[in-house]
């Protein structure tokens, strides 16, 4: 049952990042999407606290917080990189956080990751690179744009190895919102949040709350299961529901490489069979 969460928050995810895009193209600065998307997070998780209580652990709290702020820089980028790119490009970039988690969870502790799990984040990571393949006439913009993405996604493996390693030490009810409440401290970090623009208000709106509560599903998940690596390949299938919405809403350029990106998202499938065959 946990495991079918990852794979529901993946199509979350496609929705809700498709209508951040909405709100950043009508105005509304990279700031204020990652502020509202972050204190999303937190009003999400905060129930958590009262329906998975858990007990005091100063380590725990500290990892907590150092989760919490891996994932705000992580945000960061994504948002930069949501900026420049198309979601059926910049989902893709940010799946390969699925072979990222399992090599750093391989290098913490070998015995925790299994071959199997292996094999199957690097088919993922293989079907996320023929996702990726796009036009070179737009190579600056693609390029940067999954160079931001990239960097998010070591910041994203870090925080899921984090979980992985420590919410059980303070409870998973209590770790989560922990992370949450980090994230929506350090915003003023950024600065101004600028206007929300009226175009972009509903679009904003909604994706912050889509994108909070999918983001609170995955982070449980990783925290009651301890499988980072696990969860991490079934929920790359996001990328395959962001070249799908995409695809649907007539944006980018996932229809003009629709082969390559069904080719990935084959290959995204096979990893997830194996991981659940495991």
């Amino acid at each position: 049952m946990l495991l079918s969460l990852p794979v529901a928050a993946a199509f979350l995810y496609a929705a809700g990042q498709m209508d951040l895009k909405r709100a950043l193209a009508a105005g509304a600065s990279r700031a204020r999407v990652a502020g509202d998307s972050n204190l999303a997070l937190l009003l999400w998780s905060l129930p958590l606290a009262f329906f998975l209580p858990g007990q005091w652990h100063a380590p725990g709290f500290a990892a907590a917080a150092g989760a919490g702020a891996l994932l705000f820089v992580g945000r960061i980028f994504m948002i930069r990189a949501l900026d420049l790119g198309d979601l059926s490009l910049v989902a893709p970039m940010l799946a390969t956080k699925t072979i990222l988690v399992g090599l750093i969870s391989f290098a913490g502790n070998p015995e925790s990751v299994g071959g199997t799990t292996l094999a199957a984040a690097a088919l993922a990571s293989a079907g996320v690179a023929l996702l990726s393949h796009g036009p070179r006439s737009q190579a600056r913009h693609r390029w940067t744009a999954l160079g931001w993405a990239a960097l998010a996604s070591v910041f994203f493996a870090l925080s899921d190895v984090t979980v992985q390693s420590w919410a059980r030490s303070i409870g998973a009810g209590w770790f989560v919102p922990s992370m949450a409440a980090t994230m929506v401290l350090l915003f003023p970090l950024m600065g101004r949040r600028g206007e929300m623009p009226s175009a972009g208000k509903t679009p904003l709106l909604r994706g912050s709350a889509v994108m909070g509560f999918q983001t609170s599903m995955v982070v449980v998940v990783i925290a009651l299961t301890g499988q980072a690596t696990l969860v991490n390949i079934l929920y790359a299938t996001r990328s395959i529901w962001s070249v799908v919405v995409e695809s649907w809403a007539g944006r980018g350029d996932a229809r003009r490489e629709l082969s390559w990106r069904l080719g990935g998202a084959a290959l995204l499938t096979g990893a997830v069979v194996l991981a659940l065959w495991k």
